[in-house]
């Protein structure tokens, strides 16, 4: 009986204990989502356009006002692919609108796109694709895929800019099991791993100088 009282007590005590990392880490990412600097550069571009372009200026506000209603919500409740994909597609125009050669492609089925995920959590990978590959040029590219196949979920975000040293690989992928980190990849992959029954992190870039962070995940929810 004293056995399995103490068992017992261990088990709470475990799960008192993911709870709080759970917590910490969906507050991490609730602080990321919106970077002050895109809120400070869109508003730039607002004023901008406001002296030329009253229609541009117009769709510039409503893809900002979407965004920051979306990202002000509850994150810990679940979204879909498709509401996730409207969103980062807004942030993605933004940047289409400010940078000329900039562009973007988003392939997923339509039949996932009720498939339940966390908030948000591709618009990190998405950041560091345009934070680091303007960077190295202009006329930078992304692609984001989500692809099932069998019980396998895939996200792919991908560029052509080739910014991701072995070194920075490397250091990424020992932060996966550390409970303090700022890293966006990391933090994306932790809100992943409380919501799917496995998730597998590949990142690196290939000889097309094309860069990607692919996360496998397993466990699906509800499609």
């Amino acid at each position: 009986f004293n056995v399995m009282t103490q068992k017992i007590q261990d088990l709470m005590a475990q799960n008192i204990q993911e709870q709080e990392q759970k917590r910490k880490i969906e507050l991490k990412a609730l602080q990321s989502q919106i970077n002050p600097h895109f809120l400070y550069n869109t508003l730039e571009t607002i004023k901008i356009t406001s002296l030329m372009d009253a229609a541009l200026t117009q769709n510039l506000i409503q893809n900002l006002t979407r965004i920051l209603r979306y990202s002000i919500t509850d994150l810990e409740k679940e979204t879909t692919i498709c509401q996730d994909l409207k969103i980062i597609e807004d942030y993605l125009i933004i940047h289409k609108i400010r940078f000329e050669h900039f562009s973007y492609n988003i392939v997923c089925p339509e039949t996932i796109d009720n498939q339940a995920i966390p908030k948000l959590f591709l618009l990190p990978l998405v950041e560091n694709a345009i934070k680091y590959g303007m960077q190295y040029r202009i006329d930078l590219h992304i692609d984001i895929q989500i692809t099932l196949e069998s019980d396998s979920l895939t996200f792919l975000v991908k560029d052509n800019a080739g910014g991701l040293t072995k070194q920075e690989r490397l250091s990424i992928l020992d932060s996966l099991e550390s409970p303090h980190t700022q890293h966006g990849i990391v933090n994306s992959y932790k809100r992943l791993s409380n919501f799917f029954s496995d998730v597998q992190l590949d990142l690196g870039v290939n000889r097309q100088g094309e860069t990607w962070v692919k996360f496998i995940t397993k466990g699906l929810t509800h499609v």
